[in-house]
């Protein structure tokens, strides 16, 4: 039968794939370090020739502090305390979320879902696999899904392979605390009121929805309403799910007596396991074609197919009804795992017990089992863990384990945007323990998790030489100054039919839906004709005060969609059209912002991959300035884990800065670049076939304009120019506050470096950040002024109360909850004399650092 189902696994309903993949492995030592986390695998992996057979170290998730692992038919999931996924294994379906179908032996980073919890300050601390697709829960209740959607396992209704991960829409606005996968379907229960929903593959059962279709989006499991259902697991093909009370229910297949019920029938519904031959469940695990149970008093239970001895009573038979496993009795059980045909237990003192097949190695009790088809019908120490390193849990697959430790001190050292404590340690006493079905690791989340904190970095700069010793507020020389400020001033009663006003009225958004209505009415992009934009851009525009909505997340795939297929295909026609302008300024979506940066900025430079890689090579030489920049990537959007030493954007982030480094030397390394070369790293990373030579080809033509070149340069000369503009709109626009700044002796560089060296990414946050981007790209350094004057008449209330320390506080430490629908209005409301446009020009025009 084994060798039937792994030849022809692709073609029965009940028979999973035989591996996955894995590499970079070295033996135990019992001398590990024991300070950082590690992972162990062994079995049959898609890297290795022969198989583990016994637990072997898996060196590239070393001190990645793995806090959740997840099996699928031939790939496996990881999720970090930093709130990362990791994906690696076969790919064909795009179960590794990399936007491709390239299969990936080592774990990968998930970029698109790093992207997102940059954006959205969350983490992913829950991950779950089925056969061919993933899952990953945010900390926020939030669930993305990819990979295969054949039989509807992804749960928006769509039956497509998606190569990224994509918000179930379906359930969106349920916060959700745990998850669970079977071979092709999937479990969430709610995090209020323990609502469960199913989706995906309805064969036997498994959805509990009372018939057997296939469902492609999630429905409610009505026969489970009013049972305070506390956690929730999948089998291959089967369901369970424990209620308050430790009731076990099962549903789905029903062969082999795998739902326990004394008889081998499916059922379409939830069925309760009789509490007389099982009560007070507190953890359990579906296998592929067993289960098993562990009580309130920590005995184990099994059920369901014995042919390789997986149940662990001393015989290959097949149990009906839940069997207890009387040699684990004084052990202690915490945590068990059923995989294809074995199971593994953790006990309560560290200590890992397997049964069960063992021809692959996947017990890890060594070689004299291994390649013999060995059969182990009771549970049998494995003995090859470090002994200082209690396993924080085990993880079956079909043929290859799991095994991860998780320091103590981690829960200590980690930030704010990991996952709470309490997934740290599985405190199954709470009747409420984690699940690891062998298709799926069923994942918890507690309803109390703290939110996260800001993706930013709070430390000011430190070396910028001061401007107040420099007489920043002293009139410039010349009559550049006095023109300018003659002119505004003759603008300052009319522009546009609109005063300038120290303005404290509550913005609104009318007059973006007045100019989308005005520009409806034209019919093509000047005088070459390009495809109109769908009538729904107008409901965008109504979309920005909701922007968690459902609706909202439907039109930004639809914008992604005309940005992808439409503007940049046709980029130097519709760059310019109002239409593309105002699709620009509501903000463009995430997932393709990296492609329409890349576009905007350009390569004036001309810089060409061979230019590159020549600079490339001079990297081997770069090891002191190596060591000077990398202190500063430890401030770079620290809270987010990416770029620090271990980070996995860290390496490429350097080599991008060193290279600048290279290239102009007269400009060299200045704190704060690293912001934008971070900023682009982030979304340009997205992209799966993305090549680090294009983040340097715009960071080198982002950084060649007057503007930048200016800052970084610490020409002071320049930087008077730039600063007595902005200084020019903030005393025009908001009067009292800027009297009150000179009364206090608040000068610009207090506040504005932060603000105008990162384009706002180190003070604001990133979803904010992200979209001043988008309009500084499109409308130049005058973008920038006007958002600074925004954020300052934002912020006027606080600042007209403030001393000059809090003042500065507050600059510097913009408000994390500044909304974004208020800041753009506002922005758009910030009038620009024609002059400033007109000198800003003329900088760019007068000097020209290219190299």
């Amino acid at each position: 039968k084994v060798a039937f189902i792994e030849a022809n696994h692709s073609m029965q309903d009940d028979s999973p794939p035989s591996t996955t993949a894995q590499t970079h492995t070295q033996p135990i030592s019992q001398e590990d370090d024991n300070s950082i986390s590690h992972v162990y695998v062994w079995g049959k992996i898609l890297s290795q020739e022969t198989p583990l057979d016994v637990p072997t170290k898996i060196d590239s998730l070393d001190g990645k502090n793995v806090i959740e692992i997840a099996c699928g038919g031939s790939h496996s999931v990881a999720a970090t305390l930093t709130g990362d996924v990791y994906t690696w294994g076969w790919n064909w379906s795009g179960q590794l979320g990399y936007g491709d179908v390239n299969d990936s032996l080592a774990p990968k980073l998930v970029k698109s879902l790093a992207l997102i919890k940059s954006l959205k300050n969350i983490s992913f601390p829950l991950v779950v696999a089925g056969s061919d697709h993933s899952v990953a829960l945010s900390d926020t209740g939030v669930l993305y899904s990819w990979g295969d959607d054949m039989e509807g396992q992804q749960g928006n209704g769509e039956n497509q392979t998606q190569l990224l991960p994509r918000m179930v829409l379906g359930m969106y606005g349920i916060p959700l605390s745990q998850i669970s996968c079977g071979g092709s379907h999937t479990l969430v229960l709610a995090a209020n009121g323990g609502a469960v929903y199913a989706w995906g593959r309805g064969a036997n059962g498994r959805l509990g929805l009372g018939h057997t279709d296939r469902v492609a989006t999630p429905r409610l499991i009505k026969s489970l309403a009013g049972i305070n259902v506390v956690q929730i697991g999948c089998g291959w093909s089967h369901s369970m799910c424990t209620t308050e009370e430790g009731v076990l229910y099962t549903w789905g297949r029903g062969a082999d007596g795998r739902l326990g019920h004394g008889e081998v029938n499916d059922e379409i519904l939830p069925r309760p396991i009789d509490v007389g031959l099982l009560s007070n469940v507190i953890q359990f695990s579906g296998g592929y074609y067993h289960s098993a149970a562990i009580t309130v008093l920590r005995q184990v239970y099994t059920w369901g197919w014995g042919l390789h001895g997986q149940l662990g009573h001393g015989d290959f038979e097949n149990r009906i009804v839940p069997h207890r496993v009387v040699s684990l009795d004084i052990k202690g059980a915490r945590q068990i795992s059923c995989g294809g045909f074995h199971t593994l237990l953790l006990t309560e003192t560290g200590e890992l017990y397997g049964w069960g097949l063992a021809e692959h190695g996947q017990l890890g009790i060594g070689p004299d089992v291994v390649f013999s088809s060995s059969k182990i019908n009771q549970p049998t120490l494995v003995r090859g863990l470090p002994k200082k390193q209690p396993m924080t849990k085990v993880v079956c697959a079909w043929s290859h384990s799991y095994a991860y430790y998780l320091p103590e001190d981690g829960e200590e050292t980690s930030t704010d945007q990991g996952p709470r404590k309490e997934l740290l340690r599985h405190e199954y006493e709470t009747w409420a323990g984690i699940s690891e079905p062998i298709s799926t690791t069923t994942s918890q989340l507690s309803s109390s998790s703290p939110t996260s904190s800001s993706p930013r970095n709070n430390s000011p700069h430190e070396h910028y030489r001061p401007l107040s010793e420099r007489n920043v507020n002293a009139p410039a020389t010349g009559s550049f100054f006095k023109n300018l400020s003659k002119s505004t001033q003759s603008q300052s009663n009319t522009n546009d039919g609109r005063r300038w006003q120290d303005r404290t009225e509550t913005v609104s958004g009318s007059y973006l839906n007045e100019k989308l209505q005005n520009l409806s009415r034209r019919d093509s992009f000047g005088k070459q004709s390009w495809p109109l934009l769908p009538k729904w851009v107008a409901e965008a525009i109504d979309s920005v005060k909701t922007k968690n909505s459902h609706k909202h997340h439907q039109l930004m795939e639809k914008q992604a969609e005309v940005w992808l297929k439409q503007i940049i295909p046709n980029w130097e026609i519709a760059r310019g059209d109002a239409k593309t302008k105002l699709m620009w300024r509501q903000g463009i979506p995430p997932n393709v912002r990296g492609k329409v940066w890349q576009v905007a900025i350009g390569n004036s430079l001309n810089i060409t991959k061979e230019i590159y890689l020549d600079l490339k090579k001079g990297l081997d030489d770069c090891s002191k300035r190596a060591k000077l920049i990398e202190v500063d990537l430890l401030r770079t959007f620290p809270s987010l884990k990416l770029f620090h030493k271990e980070g996995p954007y860290h390496q490429q982030l350097l080599d991008t800065l060193l290279i600048y480094d290279l290239y102009r030397p007269d400009v060299g390394y200045v704190q704060g670049m690293s912001y934008l070369a971070a900023m682009l790293l982030l979304y340009y990373n997205n992209d799966a076939d993305q090549d680090p030579y294009y983040t340097f080809i715009s960071f080198a033509n982002l950084l060649n304009s007057h503007f930048f070149t200016a800052l970084f340069r610490m020409d002071l000369e320049q930087i008077l120019r730039h600063i007595k503009l902005y200084q020019i709109m903030f005393e025009k626009h908001i009067p009292h506050l800027y009297k009150k700044f000179l009364l206090l002796g608040i000068s610009p560089e207090q506040y504005l470096f932060d603000w105008f060296f990162t384009i706002f990414s180190k003070s604001m946050p990133l979803f904010l950040s992200s979209r001043v981007w988008d309009c500084f790209l499109l409308e130049g350094e005058v973008f920038i002024f006007q958002t600074a004057i925004a954020v300052l008449s934002i912020c006027r209330e606080r600042l007209a109360k403030a001393t000059f320390e809090e003042c500065v506080t507050i600059l510097r430490h913009l408000p994390e909850d500044m909304d974004e629908t208020q800041l753009f209005v506002t922005i758009e409301d910030v009038q620009v004399p024609t002059e400033i446009f007109t000198y800003v020009k003329e900088f760019e025009q007068e000097r020209n650092y290219s190299p």
